[in-house]
Parts: C-alpha cells; sequence; structure tokens
C-alpha cells in the first residue's frame, strides 16, 4: 500500500469518525430537546420548582383528603395509582361507590396511614408523581432518587388549600377545573362577609366541632373547624385549641363551655341520638344546651367528609352558617347548591336518596 493510500484511508476514516460524533451529539441534543418538550416545572407549595411529564400516567397521594381532591380536579380516579390506607376507610362511607366504582380499587398497599411511604414497593409501582405534605421532606428526597417526581402541598391555610388545588390542576392538565374550584370558594367566602354587618348585630352562638366516640376536638382544618365558625356568628368554645390536632375533651369541659351548637364528624359513627338519649356510658350530655335544644347535627359527607377542608368546602359554608345563624343566611338554598356543584362537576344528578345520603338526614332526623 503506497503512502499516498494510506494517508487518503486515514483521511477517510477520520471523517468517518468525526460525522459519526456529530451524529451522535445531534442525537443527544435531540433526545433532550424532545425530553424538554415533554415535561414541565410545576413549583409546590414548599417552593420547589419540580419537572413532571406534561401528560402523567399516574399518581401516589399520600395526604388523605387529596385522594378525592384529585378525583374532583381530573374528573376521575384514572390517574390515580396509590393512596394511603384510610382512604378506603373514606370512600367506603362516601357517595363515591355509586358514583366512581374504580375509587374502591386503589392500591392503598405502600403508603400507611401515617402517610409512610414503601419506597421498595413504589419503586415496582412507579408513578410520575408522589403528592406529599411539605413536611415529608425525607420521603421527599427518597423518591427523588427514585426517579418519582415529588410535589408538596399544604391545607393549614385556605389560601395554601387553594394552591394545592391549583398544583393538582397542573399536573394533570386541568386548570380550568382547580380554577372552577377556587372560584367556588372565593364566592363561598364571600358570601359569608356579605352578611358581616348582621352578623356582628347577632348574638353569638356557641359552637363546639367534635367526635363524639372518643370525645376529641375536631380542628385539623382551621377554615372549616374555626373560620367559618366565627364568620357565620358563631363562636368557637374551643378557639385556643384549633389546630392542635385531636385535643382530647372531658365533660367537665364541655360543661364550662355549655355549646348551642355541636357539629359531629364523620371519623366516627356517632350520631345526635346518642347524646339526646345519652348512650354514651358515664356521660350526661342532658345539661348541655345543644342536646336540650335539639341542635346537635352529624355533618355531611359527600365524595369526603365534609369536615375537613375538600373540594366541597364551599358546601359546607352554607350549611353550617344555615344551622348557626338560620335567620342571618335564610336566603341560602343549601340542597340546591349541593345539586349544581355535583351536576357541574361530575355530571352527575343527585337523587333524593342520594341527598338524604349526604346530609346525613336519618342521623339528623331528631334535631331542629
Amino acid at each position: 500500500m503506497t503512502s499516498k493510500t494510506k494517508l487518503f484511508m486515514g483521511m477517510a476514516l477520520s471523517t468517518a469518525l468525526l460525522l459519526g460524533g456529530c451524529g451522535s451529539t445531534q442525537d443527544s441534543t435531540k433526545t433532550k430537546e424532545t425530553k424538554k418538550e415533554e415535561t414541565h416545572i410545576v413549583e409546590d407549595i414548599a417552593g420547589n420548582k419540580v419537572e413532571v411529564p406534561k401528560k402523567i400516567n399516574g399518581m401516589a397521594i399520600t395526604p388523605l383528603p387529596w385522594s378525592a381532591i384529585v378525583y374532583a380536579v381530573d374528573g376521575s380516579a384514572d390517574h390515580i395509582m396509590g393512596a394511603r390506607e384510610g382512604t378506603k376507610q373514606a370512600y367506603d362511607i362516601s357517595i363515591l361507590p355509586k358514583m366512581e366504582p374504580k375509587m374502591g380499587e386503589i392500591d392503598t398497599s405502600y403508603i400507611d396511614n401515617n402517610g409512610g411511604i414503601n419506597m421498595e414497593e413504589i419503586a415496582n409501582v412507579k408513578p410520575d408523581v408522589a403528592l406529599l405534605w411539605d413536611s415529608q421532606t425525607k420521603e421527599r428526597e427518597q423518591l427523588e432518587k427514585l426517579g418519582i417526581a415529588p410535589v408538596m402541598i399544604n391545607s393549614d391555610t385556605i389560601d395554601n388549600l387553594k394552591a394545592g388545588f391549583s398544583t393538582v390542576g397542573q399536573l394533570l392538565g386541568k386548570e380550568k377545573r382547580s380554577d372552577e374550584i377556587n372560584k367556588n370558594y372565593d364566592e363561598a367566602h364571600e358570601y359569608l362577609l356579605s352578611k358581616e354587618d348582621k352578623v356582628k348585630e347577632a348574638d353569638k352562638v356557641k359552637v363546639l366541632f367534635m367526635r363524639g366516640e372518643t370525645l376529641q376536638l375536631q380542628s385539623f382544618s382551621v377554615y372549616v373547624n374555626d373560620t367559618v365558625i366565627e364568620l357565620a356568628g358563631g363562636e368557637n368554645v374551643a378557639h385556643d385549641l384549633v389546630g392542635k390536632g385531636n385535643v382530647e375533651l372531658n365533660m367537665e369541659q364541655i360543661y364550662k363551655w355549655n355549646p348551642d351548637i355541636i357539629f359531629l364528624t364523620n371519623f366516627d359513627e356517632s350520631k345526635p341520638s346518642d347524646l339526646y338519649d345519652n348512650k354514651m356510658e358515664g356521660k350526661d350530655w342532658s345539661k348541655i344546651s345543644a342536646v336540650q335544644k335539639k341542635q346537635v347535627y352529624k355533618t355531611p359527607k359527600g365524595i369526603y367528609r365534609w369536615d375537613v377542608a375538600g373540594v366541597e368546602t364551599p358546601l359546607m359554608v352554607r350549611y353550617m352558617a344555615s344551622k348557626i345563624q338560620p335567620e342571618i343566611f335564610s336566603d341560602a338554598d343549601f340542597e340546591k347548591e349541593v345539586k349544581i356543584f355535583y351536576k357541574d362537576f361530575f355530571d352527575y344528578n343527585l337523587s333524593a336518596d342520594d341527598m338524604d345520603f349526604i346530609t346525613n338526614r336519618e342521623a339528623n332526623k331528631e334535631s331542629k
């Protein structure tokens, strides 16, 4: 082989390698651009900028009420791949078995009732996104290592709750639906404020929000369990304890408070008749004003319990106002609002039986 031939072949080989390298670089650049086009950035409540797919295949949800929230924003359960254990219990006592049976099939095996995640199992399931409380920083780091996008939320204030709705809307490409939910919140809050002058003139009604069976304060949702009471013309007798969790109460304290109205949660099976008929061993409710006036109410439940903040809270606002100051809020057509909400958001026409179920009409039949 001549020296010229060797030189020519060497140049040809170098050119081929160079072109091949250029092609590899172009392919790599193209891959990165394609990935960028398929993802977007969502900022969560903790200020984290999280890269998530524009079209997510599945989501794992650790905060208990948020499975129902994701369902409401999405309009289906199609994107919920996992949720905490208590989700099944909440589903069983809700209206969802009639509306969306898929919610009863959600995998609750790898998220415990405290929101703890089995990282080995979630790695096998591999949802695109995991919703976390903003306190779950350790879980956030672990999920990032697994390639699962951690998105933090918080519902301690009404603004944070609405921000969470918007975040879920961005994740699912359902911004219009989340905007409508936030609009409902604004309208309900404005409705309360529209009666502000009359509320100031009215006598305050003492209100207690509690779990009857365990005699615990219901106070996780500051807005529902405190703010709404005050704006509707009530005095929350346990105001100083709100936000401290399920504080244990005793009858001596309740005697001192002597509430005019008692709201019972849906976290246990207690009902007004348990208080009216003194069915709770060792507890005499006959001295309490709310019992004497027959103003103990089992709170409503729809796609989730209304005694914590969720998408149905604007309906709960109207319900509580109509009980606390019925004369001031007599123009609130509560049941009509419920029917409109279910039709607009879920394309579901509530029957008379459905309305009885949501309002706990049987449990409240002795209450005024």
